[in-house]
């Protein structure tokens, strides 16, 4: 009789919960559903035209017509009845139409519905991973962004230029050794011209938003909800297609090329090493397997896992062509390999016992320490660069937990502490920490067949960060 209460409770538990899901479902959509007066606003005004402005020269977005913003006012037309007529502008041009408009802007206002955040990023031919390695050298940037750039890359000189081309042109010329852009608004000549990202901007960037007409409340309330929805619906399938058709566009790449790159299965070098990865189940699991998974959805693409014991294993399977990609604990110029841009941030701490009583100032403070680091990891090269501290290490993040006494001193990155701190490390507080000039990206093989992947992936995880899709 008590196992059958059991039971029957466990299956009221699970009604409720499936219950709250539905409800929480129904009840967003439902928040976007357009009122009543919305519905009659619509029908009122099925006759009458709309003037937007768009951009029609912006990657992805609006180009000759088509791109996101385009099939945005398709879909709108098409649910609403609504007939609006598009007035194209490009880039550094003002809108035409005051009432409506699709435009760049580095401060959205509050009633604006955003699309996209396009980071800025430095072009240079050598990766740099902190900002304070731009100081002394010839930097340039376009002379509306100087404010912008003076408040983000502090201690940087900047030459200032009127546009893009001369911009762009000073920088081919190597008239300048890093040239400041936004990313996705110059994709294109950064494809053509094979550019190399020497380092991301994540907090200098601007945003693509359709902005708000304060005359038409109506108007803006059924943008605003339409926008919503489209943005959970259709959006990442959208800019999915958008994606893929530009990329191979901007680099010529043929369709047999293009079979030949998405159909292949690549192989992808791992070490168990939580957060970032882990194999169960079956399944690669961990904080990468996001990235992997969602380049895999955009493209197509497949990938097999092969295990590793140790970080120095997986190098050199790298760089003798054993695997194709390996997440980038290592400085990828020693491994024949392209390194992405920075997926998380590379920041470090050095953790002790809680009841220690230990200042450390700098790294040069644990000079007569034992500290304990991952293997062939970059802390584990950093620190023997920055200190002399007595260094000892593990192959794998499970043999260092297990090796902890009270006494240990530890140096791992930001992301790894945060995923025990509440667990194996909840004895141990932070007592130092900084950046780690280091770069965590993924690390792609430099043999020839995987230079269009290189290229391709290195472009996706910009994007993807920034739509987080």
């Amino acid at each position: 009789m008590i196992k059958k209460k059991r039971v029957i409770g466990f299956i009221l538990v699970l009604l409720l919960i499936i219950v709250g899901i539905v409800f929480f479902i129904v009840s967003n959509r439902n928040s976007n559903a357009f009122s009543v007066s919305e519905k009659k606003w619509i029908e009122n005004n099925k006759n009458n035209v709309i003037d937007i402005a768009v951009l029609n020269d912006l990657p992805y977005f609006g180009v000759n017509g088509e791109g996101i913003f385009f099939d945005y006012i398709t879909a709108l037309e098409k649910e609403t009845g609504l007939k609006f007529n598009l007035i194209s502008y490009n880039v550094g041009e003002k809108p035409l139409s005051s009432d409506f408009a699709f435009k760049i802007t580095s401060e959205s206002g509050s009633d604006d519905s955003s699309f996209y955040t396009d980071n800025y990023v430095v072009l240079g031919s050598n990766t740099i991973f902190n900002v304070s390695e731009l100081q002394g050298k010839t930097v340039g940037i376009l002379k509306d962004d100087i404010n912008l750039g003076s408040y983000y890359l502090e201690g940087v000189t900047l030459t200032s230029y009127d546009d893009t081309t001369s911009l762009l042109q000073a920088y081919a010329a190597g008239t300048i050794s890093y040239a400041v852009i936004p990313y996705l608004q110059n994709i294109k000549t950064i494809l053509a011209k094979d550019y190399n990202i020497a380092y991301q901007l994540n907090d200098m960037s601007n945003k693509y938003v359709i902005t708000a007409n304060s005359k038409e409340e109506k108007l803006n309330s059924i943008l605003k909800k339409y926008f919503n929805t489209w943005m959970e619906e259709s959006y990442a399938a959208d800019y999915k297609v958008q994606f893929m058709d530009y990329y191979f566009m901007a680099k010529g790449i043929d369709d047999q090329t293009k079979a030949t790159l998405l159909s292949k299965t690549y192989t992808y070098g791992y070490t168990s090493n939580l957060p970032y990865e882990k194999m169960a189940s079956g399944k690669l699991v961990g904080i990468n397997s996001k990235y992997l998974r969602d380049f895999a959805d955009l493209t197509g693409v497949q990938f097999i896992y092969k295990k590793y014991s140790s970080l120095s294993e997986i190098s050199s399977a790298l760089k003798n062509g054993k695997i194709d990609i390996s997440f980038g604990y290592m400085t990828s110029s020693k491994l024949n390999a392209t390194l992405t841009p920075e997926v998380y941030k590379s920041e470090y701490v050095v953790l002790t016992n809680a009841k220690n009583s230990i200042v450390v100032d700098s790294l040069k403070s644990l000079n007569d320490s034992v500290i304990k680091v991952i293997a062939d990891s970059s802390i584990n090269s950093y620190l023997k660069k920055e200190s002399k501290a007595t260094i000892k290490s593990y192959t794998t993040i499970g043999n260092l937990l297990g090796s902890l006494t009270k006494n240990s001193i530890v140096m791992i990155d930001r992301q790894t502490y945060d995923y025990y701190k509440d667990g194996k490390l909840k004895n141990f507080t932070v007592v130092y920490e900084n950046k780690l000039n280091s770069n965590y990206g993924f690390e792609i093989s430099n043999k020839r067949q995987m230079k269009y992947l290189a290229n391709y992936l290195v472009i996706m995880l910009i994007v993807l960060i920034k739509m987080d899709i």
